[in-house]
This record gives C-alpha cells, sequence and structure tokens, in this order.
C-alpha cells in the first residue's frame, strides 16, 4: 500500500463517499466493499481471504456478517448482526477481527445487552442498492429523520438496555422500522 499505508486508509476512509464514519472507523454493508475507494476494497478483500480461511474453517454457527468495520489502524472486523433485516437496531452477536498478517480474534456478545446499530441507511452505498436492500433503506433513512426530529439521536446510548430506557424516557418506543409514540395505537 505504499510507505504509509495508515494514511492511506484514513485518507481512503475520509473519502469514501458512503458508509457509517464513527471515531474515524467506517462501517459498510458488507457485500458494498466493492464500492469502496481501491486501497480499501483491497484491505478488505485481504480480510476477507484470513476471514475464510481461518474462521470459516471451523465455524459450524452459520453466521453470517452484515456489517463489516474499516479500522483507521487497517484493521478490519467482520460484524454478526442476524436480526439486520428484521429489525430497526439490531443486536451485534459476533465480530471477528482480522487484521492482515496478524490472527483474528473472535468476539461472542451475550443476550443480556447487546450492543446495537443506529443509522443503518449510511452502511449501503446508495448508488448500488439491490432490490432487497431498497426498501431497508428507505424504511431506515425515515426511521433515522424521526428519531432526530425527536431528539434521539443527539447522544445514543449503544447498548440495547439503555437504549430502550432511553426511548421510554422520551415516550417512544420501536415497533419494525417505525417509531412509535407511547399512549398512541399503531
Amino acid at each position: 500500500m505504499g510507505r504509509d499505508p495508515i494514511k492511506k486508509i484514513k485518507k481512503s476512509i475520509y473519502l469514501a463517499d458512503f458508509g457509517k464514519k464513527v471515531g474515524g472507523d467506517l462501517y459498510i454493508y458488507t457485500t458494498h466493499y466493492l464500492f469502496l475507494p481501491g486501497p480499501l476494497r483491497v484491505l478488505v478483500s485481504d480480510a476477507a481471504a484470513i476471514f475464510m480461511n481461518d474462521y470459516l474453517s471451523w465455524n459450524e454457527g452459520g453466521l453470517d456478517f452484515e456489517v463489516t468495520k474499516i479500522d483507521r489502524r487497517g484493521i478490519v472486523s467482520f460484524l454478526s448482526y442476524p436480526s439486520f433485516f428484521q429489525e430497526a437496531h439490531p443486536a451485534l452477536v459476533c465480530s471477528v477481527r482480522c487484521p492482515v498478517g496478524g490472527n483474528i480474534k473472535i468476539i461472542n456478545y451475550g443476550p443480556e445487552n447487546p450492543w446495537i446499530l443506529h443509522r443503518k441507511e449510511l452502511l449501503f452505498s446508495e448508488e448500488n442498492l439491490g432490490a432487497n436492500e431498497l426498501d431497508l433503506h428507505e424504511m431506515c433513512v425515515e426511521l433515522t429523520k424521526k428519531e432526530e426530529e425527536a431528539g434521539l439521536l443527539k447522544n445514543p446510548p449503544g447498548q440495547k438496555k439503555a437504549w430502550d430506557q432511553h426511548l421510554a424516557d422520551n415516550g417512544f418506543y420501536i415497533r419494525g422500522h417505525q417509531l412509535m409514540r407511547v399512549g398512541f395505537l399503531a
């Protein structure tokens, strides 16, 4: 990747025209890695080869990894959110960290208070949405807009229990991909 690969990764993350950017890291819908700038596309491809070789060779769980995280140091993680398409704020179940040239690290998250995902629509390359992704993207855009209007995303809690409490404290709950006001019929 050149003499300063970290600088190139940071620049590529900055220049990426889609994805959720958090603290200098980039999160994308996994299959959309093909639409990333060249250096990031190569990095994800190399990490996927490690992932396929090291993780999938012994994984019997059959998990899908819907989200890919590219951190500013060039480490790629594949994140499993089994309810990604069904829930507005799906729970993180497993993370497989794949540093190029290093050993993978697997973290399984318990169901008691999982990390959840906000603003799913940002993960997609809008110009390259497939038919099954288009409806989800539109629902997520609408949900995020309503959550922002309600002030729920100013500093949203990242774990399920705190998020549910945050919603309740503000008089809301989520049904499907819709923000509902407590006390109003759906």
